[in-house]
């Protein structure tokens, strides 16, 4: 990773009380930690993990099965995690920076249009800060803006179409370069968790100017000059 090499509203989540895709069970951390498994035959192993986080249901399913890695000698050390929150949902962010105790800090008014990390009181709370301190790793806090900005250069760089909350990870990778919290020795990886096809007025309003085609292959190819 090379931070020089990088190309240069809101939705309101439920009350906490209401159902969400990341519920604080054990057996849904379990079902995540199967991330953290080595996603390719290559021996270099990410320093740094970045993770968009609402409930915190993920990033402490990824702190289990990297933890477990280690522990049976597959990993030769534990990456740092990077979690990485919208600034209009940035409870876990706010404990973090002000060392607040999330067992009896009190819910946020989350309001951002990662519709998917907004969490006002996040289920998985405890399990997410752990993930974080245990690993010496860094909450980053980001906003909307820069959520959309970076859906289209995600897409650019490496042909993978976001969700904005998925987004979120690549614009917390962008922040934590500019603060010099990773730098060009650093080995990075991006947990990248929504398709973009969830969301797809956001991807429109991400780009300056979006092309309508036709739903068949010759105007794709049209489109694409090919």
């Amino acid at each position: 990773f090379s931070p020089s090499a990088m190309p240069s509203p809101t939705t309101n989540r439920p009350a906490p009380s209401s159902p969400r895709s990341n519920p604080s069970t054990p057996l849904r951390t379990g079902l995540q930690s199967p991330i953290s498994n080595p996603q390719s035959p290559t021996p270099t192993f990410p320093t740094h993990i970045f993770v968009s986080v609402g409930d915190g249901c993920i990033i402490g399913g990824v702190y289990k099965g990297l933890h477990d890695l280690v522990g049976l000698g597959l990993l030769p050390q534990m990456p740092k995690l990077m979690g990485v929150q919208a600034a209009g949902s940035s409870y876990l962010y706010d404990a973090w920076r002000n060392d607040e105790d999330v067992v009896t800090k009190a819910p946020v008014a989350a309001n951002t249009r990662a519709d998917s990390i907004s969490a006002g009181l996040p289920r998985d709370r405890i399990k997410a800060m752990r993930a974080i301190r245990e690993t010496d790793g860094a909450f980053v806090q980001v906003s909307d803006e820069a959520i959309l900005a970076a859906m289209p250069k995600l897409a650019q760089n490496s042909g993978v179409f976001a969700e904005p909350a998925a987004a979120a990870a690549y614009a917390g990778l962008l922040q934590a370069a500019a603060d010099g919290q990773v730098g060009p020795d650093d080995r990075v990886a991006l947990l990248i968790t929504g398709n973009g096809l969830k969301d797809v007025a956001a991807a429109i309003t991400a780009v300056s100017q979006a092309t309508t085609i036709k739903p068949t292959l010759a105007a794709v190819e049209q489109a694409l000059n090919l």
